[in-house]
């Protein structure tokens, strides 16, 4: 009788093994090169730079911030 239980839970925990985390998998997306994203221009990263200087001038967008990227 315990064999059948172990059977059962060796069972219904296979798929659980299965799952895989986006990103990590290996297979026919692994084999492809992708090409990396095209650098920003000099103008794109000053505005970057601005917004960024914008948002954290602002005590209360600050905080928003820090405690968007804590979690």
């Amino acid at each position: 009788m315990p064999w059948i239980l172990v059977f059962l839970f060796c069972l219904f925990c296979a798929p659980a093994q299965a799952v895989t985390i986006p990103g990590v998998t290996t297979g026919a997306s692994a084999s492809q090169e992708s090409t990396p994203p095209p650098e920003p221009n000099v103008e794109q990263k000053k505005a970057a730079y601005s917004a960024l200087a914008d948002v954290l001038e602002n005590d209360t967008s600050r905080q928003e911030l820090i405690e968007q990227l804590r979690k």
